[in-house]
């Protein structure tokens, strides 16, 4: 459909609907090029969350419905909690009870798809 723009919840791409304010700013700025005549191309954000509740961070960053990873080095002791999720035992994901900034060796990880044990010593 031509001249039909939209952005945030009401935007499904890839049959998902994404809800997150991050994706919904970069939609935002898609749409609004567009609708100046530029030409611009949506490609979809690493989905990332950030929440702090009893003075306790958490963030979960990218694929988090994959495969939890087992092995026992996916967890830490600096940490409470850490959850690193695999899709063909690359990092995919991960729920981290940490601020946003420990997430920057999770986001690289999973942009390049590298594998579990990179992430051991995080």
């Amino acid at each position: 459909m031509d001249n039909i723009y939209a952005a945030g919840d009401v935007v499904q791409f890839k049959n998902k609907i994404e809800g997150l304010w991050n994706t919904a700013m970069e939609q935002g700025k898609i749409a609004g090029a567009n609708m100046a005549n530029d030409t611009a191309i949506y490609q979809s954000l690493i989905p990332m969350t950030v929440f702090t509740a009893f003075d306790m961070p958490l963030f979960s960053i990218g694929q988090i419905d994959k495969e939890p990873c087992q092995h026992p080095d996916c967890g830490s002791e600096t940490v409470p909690y850490k959850q690193v999720f695999k899709e063909n035992d690359a990092v995919c994901g991960a729920i981290v009870f940490d601020t946003v900034l420990a997430a920057a060796p999770y986001k690289e990880a999973i942009e390049q798809a590298l594998p579990i044990t990179t992430l051991m010593e995080v």
